[in-house]
């Protein structure tokens, strides 16, 4: 965009603004500044100036709304993405800073608001927007919003254009609502809107060039702010963007270097891992050859031995046979000795019958033993029934039942009551002997902590005393505080931390001014007049319809006294507890005498209830023991027939038994002639057996099944080598696969080795243990089965690695190739970029130079330039740029660094010039606005006047609007060449605001100022 016209989208890098420009201002609650709308004429130098109580400029309010006017437009220097406008906050009123009495009792604003109105040059009305921010003294600091058209206050009421800011504010958030971090980025895009120099202590102080202390700035910092001020801040971003992608392909590149030379190394391994893998295989062979002259020999060697053994085992066989029949026929004789079982079972049912019938005696007798006892537990009972039943009144079981329920409840009701009332007692005790040690209620735990800490503290209602007349103002505002602890103002901070785990707990700091005031009605140990006096103003008394009560109007709250005794001061409390303690004491001891009396009939009722229960049960008792003795006496006929029954029985047993014993000595002696035969047997069994099992030891199947061959091919096969024994070749079998496993990578006792490897090793050492002429338990397969199926495994892997090894180091050999070209590609990019970048900026540095010798020459100067320089990083550290302005200070002197210091005032001339030349270089901003704060202040006449003309002219020709304050002594040159001049006044330090600003000015352009013609004569009807 040009700086005469034209125009970008909203939404373009510029932001929601776009290229609008301000053209008016409207604040609430911002320093000592009124509601009044001011307005602004663009594109021109706009003079700001006032009158303040001492008659001059100052404390004026100029400041405030240049203040505010840089917050709206998110001057860079307020810091709003770090800090979230928290600083800027600070230009809200206060009445502390505004030099207010408190007297006046005016409070700070926590909130306020400035409104701006931007608009299009060639159409304001349609391209009308406003700009809302909101100020606050909590998080979050600052928020803005915005709407299409002009949306300002417009009462004639100060008040109601308060209240208007609120709804306005809430009427916009139909477009959301922004961040201070995000403001400057989304209203004004990626070049900063307002570069101002304020005399404000609200934000940290830095060195810039609109700060008129260009002295204090580095080559590097002048260049970075005039690179911000062309707004091409961005491609130095996008060039530290392509710089990282650089990175990342110098990384790639360096990456598959390395993956190249470390699969080299990898595939080395691999092709010495093959050839051992062919040396396992040859070993296993040779293992094999071993083991087959090894099973052959010993096959014939086992066949050999078992011939011999068939020979001694026919022979013990008919020695068997003989010793066979001899047990046969002892057996027969003692099994016909056994067959006689007759006499055993006589015997057993002469045993069993005569067994019976004395365990029916013995049950008759147990059955006569427990009746008895039976009897005499009834008689027991008898007598107790008969002894109960003496108190008995004549009534029924369920009528005294009901008896001793009811006082049971009279009892349980009298000893609740008792409880309770020893239990208040002794609450009333406790809380009397906290009051009179100054301990009252919730304070005293309060009082407690404070002593744990060494700190001294009083309960408030301890220390206070309220005197009759005055206690129904007093005791209403002093009763919230009930609880409150005084402490001294010294210790308040080491109270705090003290009690800070205590939920509730209130303090209250003594006086910290020395002075001690009673107030009337009310006495205090301890100075405490400033707490006193906040409640004596906060609480209002009021009677309205008969009612008097106190109110908190602020607080919206409502307190009614009344109390009934006196609620302060330590003896009042204390004669009132005294008196609480004295009801409590007569209260407890009638109950214990309730208790005593209730107890007493209710013993009386439970003794009543027994003696109608044993009447009931005397009668039954009666009968049941009638009922006993008739059955005592049946069983005493029972038992004399059983006991003559069992005296027959066991005469008989005794007969039976005689027999058998004599049966019984007869099998004694034949089983000694069976047991002598069935050792000899057993003696011959055992050697046939022994035999037997000789010879399926020599396993001569299994030794066959192992060598696999018939008597004729192992003969041939030991006649290769009949010097040979079975021992060497087995020894040779295990060399041969400890060789193979050692060649495949694997070692005895490795722990690198699993499964079935790992098993195979200590096979090998249970193999190299075993007994070479016993058959194997591990044979030649299960050492070299598993190895031999991985080396098979490996076999066709083997033969085609070369073939893929060969492969991949052409492909890795590729990947290098491209990555090396992807690196190559990127920096030329760079390369390019970065040209592109140092050729924009130096054209545009050249643009400033150019401009600030034009303007040095058009004030009368001797000519001035700006001389630059870049270092371009290596690495991902920032493009260091660096700019040094200089000036000749006679027209054939040479150019002079701007370090060079010799006039103060010229070098904040020099420092206008340079920001105006680089202002004129950005031909891509519009809409901008310098603000600069006491204009003029060190400059002599001459320079005045050419920094004045200087900022008309800039503003003129780059079509920005130019704030300056000007004090009494710069005023009168501002005026004659400004395009508004505005006045701020503060007509009396008594003022909590000031006057409505007023403004004098000529605007081209007549549809802005209808835009807002009405909102600039509200308020106004009496100037």
């Amino acid at each position: 965009m040009t700086a005469g016209g034209g125009s970008k989208p909203d939404g373009a890098l510029r932001g929601v603004v776009g290229d609008r420009q301000l053209f008016a201002v409207q604040t609430f609650d911002i320093a000592r500044l009124t509601s009044h709308v001011v307005p602004l004429v663009p594109r021109t130098f706009v003079a700001v100036s006032g009158q303040g109580p001492k008659m001059d400029s100052n404390g004026s309010g100029k400041t405030s709304f240049l203040i505010a006017v840089s917050v709206l437009l998110a001057d860079p220097q307020w810091r709003l993405d770090v800090y979230g406008g928290k600083n800027a906050a600070g230009v809200l009123f206060k009445p502390d800073s505004a030099g207010l009495d408190p007297v006046q009792q005016i409070r700070p604003s926590t909130v306020g608001y400035i409104a701006g109105v931007f608009a299009r040059e060639d159409d304001p009305a349609k391209s009308a927007k406003t700009v809302w921010v909101r100020l606050s003294t909590s998080a979050p600091y600052l928020q803005v919003r915005w709407n299409s058209g002009v949306h300002l206050a417009n009462s004639d009421e100060d008040g109601i254009r308060e209240l208007q800011a609120d709804d306005l504010w809430e009427a916009a958030k139909g477009n959301g609502t922004c961040s201070a971090r995000r403001m400057a980025e989304t209203l004004y895009g990626d070049a900063p809107r307002c570069l101002s120099y304020l005399d404000t202590p609200l934000r940290p102080p830095v060195p810039s060039l609109l700060s008129q202390q260009m002295t204090e700035m580095g080559p590097r910092e002048i260049a970075e702010s005039l690179i911000a001020l062309s707004g091409s801040r961005t491609l130095l971003e996008q060039e530290q963007t392509e710089r990282g992608v650089v990175v990342d392909r110098q990384k790639n590149y360096d990456e598959a270097l390395e993956d190249q030379k470390r699969q080299y190394l990898l595939d080395e391994n691999e092709l010495m891992s093959i050839s051992a893998r062919d040396s396992a295989r040859a070993q296993l062979v040779q293992a094999q050859q071993h083991w087959r002259y090894y099973s052959a020999v010993r096959y014939l060697d086992v066949l050999e031995r078992d011939r011999d053994l068939e020979q001694r085992w026919r022979t013990a066989v008919g020695l068997r046979a003989e010793s066979a029949e001899a047990l046969r026929r002892a057996e027969l004789e003692l099994a016909q000795l056994n067959a006689e079982n007759d006499l055993d079972r006589a015997e057993q049912d002469a045993r069993i019958n005569w067994k019976r019938t004395g365990e029916r005696l013995r049950d008759l007798e147990s059955a006569r033993s427990t009746l008895v006892g039976q009897r005499q537990v009834l008689e027991l009972r008898l007598r107790e029934l008969i002894d109960a039943s003496k108190d008995w009144a004549g009534e029924t079981a369920e009528e005294a039942a009901l008896a001793v329920d009811r006082a049971f409840e009279s009892f349980a009701a009298a000893r609740l009551r008792g409880d309770r009332d020893k239990d208040r007692l002794q609450e009333l005790e406790q809380q009397l002997k906290r009051a009179e040690e100054g301990r009252i209620g919730k304070a005293g735990h309060v009082i407690d902590l404070l002593e744990q800490a060494g700190i001294a503290g009083a309960a408030l209602f301890d220390i206070v005393e309220v005197l009759p007349a005055a206690r129904l103002r007093w005791e209403g505002r002093l009763w919230p505080w009930q609880d409150a602890v005084v402490v001294d103002h010294d210790q308040l901070v080491d109270a705090r931390r003290a009690v800070a785990d205590l939920p509730g707990a209130m303090l209250v700091a003594t006086d910290d001014h020395g002075r001690h005031t009673d107030f009337d009605g009310v006495r205090s140990s301890r100075p405490i007049s400033d707490f006193l006096g906040v409640l004596a103003d906060r609480w209002r008394d009021v009677e309205d319809r008969g009612l008097a009560f106190i109110t908190d109007e602020p607080a919206r709250a409502t307190m009614f006294a009344g109390f009934p005794s006196p609620i302060t001061g330590r003896a009042a409390v204390v004669c009132d507890l005294r008196s609480r303690v004295r009801k409590a004491t007569d209260d407890a001891a009638r109950s214990q005498q309730a208790l005593v009396l209730a107890q007493a009939e209710h013993e009386l009722a439970e003794a009543a209830l027994r003696g109608a229960k044993a009447a009931a049960d005397l009668k039954e008792v009666q009968e049941s023991v009638a009922e006993i003795n008739e059955q005592v006496g049946e069983i005493a006929g029972k038992i004399g027939k059983a006991e003559e029954e069992e005296a027959g029985l066991e005469a008989v047993w005794r007969n039976r038994l005689a027999e058998k014993e004599g049966h019984d000595l007869r099998v004694q002696a034949a089983q000694g002639v069976y047991r002598e035969k069935k050792a000899d047997d057993d003696q011959a069994s055992s050697k046939l057996a022994s035999l037997e099992n000789e010879r399926i030891g020599l396993q001569v199947e299994r030794w066959r099944a192992l060598w696999g061959g018939d008597e004729h091919s192992a003969q041939l096969v030991r006649e290769s080598e009949p010097s040979r024994s079975p021992r060497e070749a087995h020894a040779e079998v295990l060399r041969c696969v400890a060789d193979a496993a050692r060649a495949y990578g694997i070692e005895d006792g490795a722990d690198s080795t699993t499964g079935e490897l790992a098993d195979t090793a200590r096979l090998r050492r249970e193999f190299a243990r075993s007994d070479a002429l016993a058959f194997p338990t591990v044979v030649l397969e299960d050492l070299a089965a598993p190895l031999q199926v991985r080396l098979e495994g490996h076999l066709g892997r083997d033969r085609s690695m070369r073939a893929r090894i060969e492969q991949d180091r052409e492909q890795k050999a590729l990947l290098v190739q491209n990555a090396e070209t992807e690196l190559a590609l990127a920096s030329d990019r760079l390369m390019t970029l970065q040209d592109m970048i140092e050729r924009h900026l130096e054209s545009i540095l050249r643009g400033v130079s150019t401009a600030f010798d034009r303007l040095d020459r058009e004030r009368g100067g001797f000519g001035a330039e700006l001389t630059f320089s870049s270092e371009r990083p290596s690495g991902p550290g920032d493009w260091t740029w660096q700019a040094t302005p200089r000036w000749r200070r006679s027209r054939s002197g040479p150019l002079v660094s701007y370090r060079q210091i010799a006039n103060g005032a010229q070098v904040k001339v020099y420092a206008v010039q340079l920001v105006l030349a680089a202002v004129l270089a950005d031909s891509h901003t519009a809409g901008k606005v310098l603000v600069l704060d006491e204009l003029g202040n060190s400059l002599g006449e001459v320079n005045r006047k050419d920094v004045l003309g200087a900022l008309k002219a800039v503003a003129e020709e780059a079509a920005v609007t130019i704030l300056g304050t000007c004090q009494d002594s710069v005023l009168v040159d501002a005026a004659d060449i400004c395009g508004e001049l505005m006045w701020f006044e503060h007509a009396n330090s008594s003022d909590a605001f000031n006057q409505p600003t007023r403004a004098w000015g000529y605007d081209a352009n007549g549809e802005r100022v209808d835009a807002i013609h009405s909102w600039l004569e509200a308020g106004r009807a009496d100037e």
